[in-house]
């Protein structure tokens, strides 16, 4: 039952991720941990989940993420 939760967690996040949402950090990192690490499946976070938390977690852990700066209604122009 637990993994079924978390596998839902991760669903979720990913989802608001692609929508441009906030996400909760503990939920990212989660996400981020069991994602790949290159390539174009690499989870894209964007600039409003880039917080002081995460960025610790990335130097600590030394990961690599993906970051979206780009505004979508820029990008489909």
């Amino acid at each position: 039952m637990r993994d079924y939760k978390d596998e839902l967690d991760k669903n979720v996040t990913i989802s608001l991720l692609e929508e441009g949402k906030k996400v909760d950090t503990k939920n990212l990192i989660k996400v981020l941990e069991n994602s790949p690490k290159k390539g174009q499946n690499m989870i894209t976070i964007g600039k409003e989940n880039l917080n002081d938390e995460i960025l610790k977690w990335v130097l600590e852990n030394n990961k690599s993420i993906s970051i979206d700066k780009l505004n979508p209604q820029r990008a489909k122009a």
